[in-house]
């Protein structure tokens, strides 16, 4: 396996910022695949530091200008102020995620493959400031796929050591798209975020609820299943929806009617995934086609559900 490496050097010229690509190759078990991974997370902290004398506004339109110059299709439109005001809270956190991510990144890769030989992929890597929007995700962005990780949301919310489970997850969405495309009724995220939460801990045993990322909000694995009847009932209720408030409330960070914790749809997916898991390997899992995927978490819900009286 080649991982590609990216990283963008900056100089800065009264107000011009001029910049240097250097490439380079690291070794991995596999000498078949290449990857490509670009780091736009040090460009970020670059022009903060170049850019502080500017007024606020004319600090922002240098970023856009720059950051849509380097990634058009996901930067492009973006509003970078309020990244820049709070970046000094982040800002050391920021940096040491940055220079540890590539690494172990790398790593990841390797112990990946170990499970999921026939892991190939074209996706472009992107370690960037996610503007507050992720700290991992596949996005397609114009037609094309893409692998990022958020380093801003990485220090914010990331305070364990051990990245590997995260990384693992996110790999096991690039993974799973090639056999697996759904994603506009609620059950299909609930089935590619539960079945990644799942095979990242099958992969890590030892990982924390911190790790798996189970845990954001605080004690969520412990408000579902306080009410882990209703939790389940509330989802099969809403398993076919469309709506993205829906969404928001089971995979992003909106609060709903329910009182139930936010992002909450990790852990569902998860103890669904765990539940068709036992009967199924990670590879059969990964490609199980979605007419199966849709009946399996149906019918690991209603069991779920009875078995909570």
């Amino acid at each position: 396996m080649y991982l590609i490496m990216r990283n963008f050097y900056k100089i800065h010229l009264l107000t011009t910022l001029l910049f240097g690509v250097l490439s380079f190759k690291t070794l991995g078990q596999d000498q078949s695949a290449t990857y490509e991974i670009i780091n736009l997370a040090d460009d970020f902290y670059s022009v903060y530091q170049s850019s502080k004398t500017l007024s606020p506004e004319k600090r922002a339109e240098q970023f856009s200008q720059y950051f849509t110059s380097q990634f058009e299709p996901f930067y492009s439109n973006k509003s970078f102020v309020k990244s820049i005001e709070s970046f000094s809270e982040i800002e050391d956190v920021y940096l040491l995620k940055n220079r540890e991510l590539s690494k172990n990144l790398n790593g990841s890769m390797d112990s990946f493959i170990a499970t999921f030989e026939d892991f190939k992929s074209e996706t472009p890597i992107y370690i960037l400031h996610s503007l507050g929007g992720f700290n991992g995700a596949t996005r397609d962005l114009n037609g094309k796929s893409y692998l990022m990780f958020g380093v801003d949301l990485m220090a914010k919310y990331h305070n364990w050591k051990n990245d590997t489970p995260f990384f693992h997850h996110e790999l096991f969405h690039v993974y799973h798209e090639n056999f697996f495309q759904c994603n506009d009724e609620l059950w299909c995220s609930l089935w590619t975020e539960g079945l990644a939460t799942y095979v990242s801990h099958q992969l890590n045993s030892s990982a924390s609820n911190d790790e798996l990322m189970l845990n954001i909000p605080e004690n969520m694995i412990k408000n579902v299943r306080s009410r882990l009847r209703y939790s389940l009932t509330d989802l099969k209720g809403k398993f076919y929806s469309k709506n993205p408030e829906t969404y928001s409330s089971f995979f992003s960070f909106r609060k709903d009617e329910t009182n139930l914790p936010y992002r909450r749809g990790y852990y569902l997916g998860y103890i669904l995934a765990k539940e068709i898991g036992k009967d199924y390997s990670l590879e059969e899992l990964a490609k199980m086609e979605k007419k199966t995927v849709e009946l399996l978490l149906l019918k690991a819900l209603d069991s779920l559900i009875e078995l909570q009286g």
